[in-house]
């Protein structure tokens, strides 16, 4: 059927208004262009459900992003639309835990690895303590190694403790200089066992630090009361043993007279002769005479010297000199006399 002029006319009329309800809006509908806009910067459009939703939901990390990829980060870096974070770093460095992509060096410069909070798990120097490298202790005479992981023996051998200079105390001698040397001492003198002083007579060869002799040179003895080496002091013997004992009394005819030690009575033929010694004055020693049977000791005094009596036993501190000049000596007579049975021997003063 053919149309008129007129019916087109009036068709086409109709066709206009069927656009007009179509590009109309119906009410509860969306603006897809106007929507989109509306959107906040940290969301995106979501057609499917026509809403905006955040763009973590979608990109994890992501700042801004569209529908289809994150266009900015707030951790991470943008990669292919993606937030890329990551997990390592080389050397001694960690993450960044503010944006999780960037490398920072570890807080201990000491430090070869640290953890993702900057604590060192491993070190160049020294060993992880609570989340730090430190040197390892030592004690004794060592201090720590270059690596601060193992500790080296001092190199002065007679420190006590020392850094990796210097010592710093000594097990002997006195610290000179940052070295451990023994103190100086006067020609023949010992030191002390310590080396900080000088021991207190030329016969010691080794002394305590309170300078109590320890070890005397050859030749030299410790003296009766035990604080100096002497060298023993030249006695002659008189009298052979059997009259030795019976001798030694007080009594039994002799005019002669004795002291006694007091009220500390001697334990020893060298204690015997040390008191002595001390009985007469050093330029009179000579004319002493002591006499000992093994358990007491007499002196004569030099007041009541008899030279024409002896006590069989008796001993001389050189009054005659040695045996072998008893003749020279006076009272020669008698020192003769007697010399018959006299013998060579020393004592401890």
């Amino acid at each position: 059927m053919l149309l008129s002029f007129s019916q087109i006319l009036a068709l086409g009329a109709s066709f206009g208004s069927i656009q007009a309800v179509v590009a109309a809006p119906t009410p509860g509908s969306v603006d897809v262009s106007a929507t989109a806009k509306s959107c906040k910067s940290a969301q995106y459009f979501n057609k499917r459900t026509k809403s905006c939703l955040p763009c973590t939901s979608k990109f994890t990390n992501a700042l801004t992003c569209t529908e289809s990829e994150a266009t900015s980060c707030s951790r991470g870096k943008l990669d292919d639309g993606k937030c890329q974070l990551r997990t390592s770093c080389s050397g001694p460095r960690y993450v960044s835990p503010q944006d999780g992509f960037t490398c920072i060096a570890c807080p201990d410069s000491k430090a070869s690895r640290c953890d993702s909070t900057g604590r060192s798990v491993a070190c160049n120097i020294g060993t992880p303590v609570n989340g730090k490298c430190a040197a390892v202790t030592c004690t004794g005479a060592t201090y720590p190694a270059t690596n601060g992981k193992t500790c080296t023996r001092c190199p002065d051998k007679n420190a006590f403790s020392c850094n990796s200079t210097q010592s710093t105390e000594c097990e002997y001698g006195v610290l000179t200089k940052g070295k451990c040397v023994s103190f100086k001492c006067p020609p023949n003198t010992a030191n002390t066992a310590d080396g900080t002083a000088c021991c207190s007579d030329i016969y010691t060869a080794s002394c305590a630090p309170s300078l109590a002799p320890l070890k005397c040179k050859p030749d030299a003895v410790l003296n009766t009361i035990g604080n100096h080496c002497v060298l023993p002091v030249a006695v002659s013997q008189y009298g052979n043993n059997t009259s030795k004992t019976s001798g030694v009394t007080p009594t039994g005819g002799y005019p002669v007279t004795y002291m006694q030690w007091g009220s500390n009575p001697v334990t020893s033929y060298d204690s015997c002769a040390s008191f002595a010694a001390k009985q007469s004055p050093s330029n009179d020693r000579g004319q002493t005479l002591f006499f000992w049977n093994g358990s007491s000791c007499w002196v004569q005094s030099r007041s009541s010297y008899v030279s024409s009596k002896f006590a069989k036993g008796s001993y001389s501190l050189n009054i005659f000199g040695h045996c072998r000049n008893t003749a020279k000596s006076a009272p020669a007579t008698d020192a003769y006399q007697h010399g018959i049975d006299c013998g060579d021997v020393t004592a401890k003063i």
